[in-house]
């Protein structure tokens, strides 16, 4: 997903100038062609995230198109005032590139877990929250971040097609937008489950909703990739005729994607109207065990067999 993000803003980045990437003591695997589409707009930074954050915001107040290339958890906890004060307060508009997040480099250990990233980014008056599945949605939304006034925090995690779960196929899905949520499903009304994704769980959902389908628990899969704004219409839209919502997600369970659907289905739903709710994401505690992100998503049991088989047990047991 880095090396698909990097690649729009080089293509980019040949035609408009004021595009500005700022790679914060990253390896980005593209200096060559970053320095050959942008030259002196390419910039590499020591370990300076506070201060990094407040060039960009001046850089924006000057009319650029900052971007900052960081690891997620840096790019996140280590500038968070700068980021509230220097760029949303102000209105000026930086992206924030997480590479790594999530489980993505749980390898380097806990301080490398981006687990509360999109916690943090979306209590940001003006930020918004993009988190993609797979290098194909980052191609389709980041040339849209040109002209998205607000800031943006993009996580990306490490592949660019999906290692678990099943390939999405954007190209049956129509005009994909940053803002909008999408049913990778066929919608039926035998439909009694209903599984909330984001990021790299949702190729994963999609094949449990095969698993389940094959098993006559027929289910439909609802891909939130911007968290924030939250596309509510097509989270009520997906749930009319639910049993059981699962939100699915690579984040503590505190402040994520779970937190932000079921906030707005309170407000919108009437309490009689809202289905069974559970929630599948990452215990509530600092990941101390290491490892890679697979090993680690199915220690937590959010891999297929295992998100089927907690499903299935919520079925024997009603």
């Amino acid at each position: 997903m880095r090396n698909a993000c990097l690649e729009s803003l080089i293509e980019l980045g040949k035609s408009n100038e004021k595009i500005i990437l700022i790679s914060v003591d990253q390896p980005t695997g593209k200096d060559k062609d970053l320095t050959s589409s942008l030259g002196d707009r390419f910039l590499y930074e020591p370990i300076s995230e506070a201060n990094v954050i407040g060039m960009a915001s001046g850089l924006a107040a000057d009319g650029f198109l900052p971007y900052i290339l960081n690891h997620a958890t840096f790019n996140t906890r280590r500038c968070y005032e700068q980021i509230m004060l220097d760029a949303c307060l102000q209105k000026r508009y930086i992206r924030l590139i997480g590479m790594g997040a999530g489980l993505a480099t749980a390898h380097l250990g806990p301080t490398h877990t981006s687990v509360d990233d999109i916690a943090l980014m979306r209590t940001i008056p003006g930020m918004t929250v993009f988190v993609p599945s797979d290098a194909s949605e980052v191609k389709r939304i980041i040339p849209q971040t040109l002209t998205w006034e607000e800031s943006i925090y993009i996580r990306l995690t490490k592949y660019g097609v999906p290692k678990y779960g099943l390939e999405i196929d954007y190209d049956q899905l129509g005009d994909i937008e940053l803002g909008k949520a999408y049913l990778l499903t066929p919608t039926t009304i035998d439909q009694k489950v209903l599984l909330v994704s984001t990021g790299c769980m949702s190729p994963i959902c999609l094949e449990v909703s095969g698993k389940l389908n094959a098993k006559n628990i027929f289910s439909r899969v609802l891909h939130i990739s911007t968290i924030k704004p939250l596309d509510i219409d097509s989270l009520l839209g997906a749930i009319k005729g639910i049993e059981k919502v699962y939100f699915v997600e690579e984040h503590w369970k505190t402040g994520g994607l779970g937190s932000a659907c079921i906030e707005n289905l309170v407000e919108y739903l009437p309490p009689r109207e809202l289905p069974l709710i559970k929630r599948l994401s990452l215990p509530d505690r600092y990941i101390h065990e290491y490892g890679d992100q697979k090993s680690l998503l199915d220690y937590f049991d959010l891999m297929p067999d295992k998100i089927e088989k907690r499903i299935l047990a919520d079925f024997s047991n009603s």
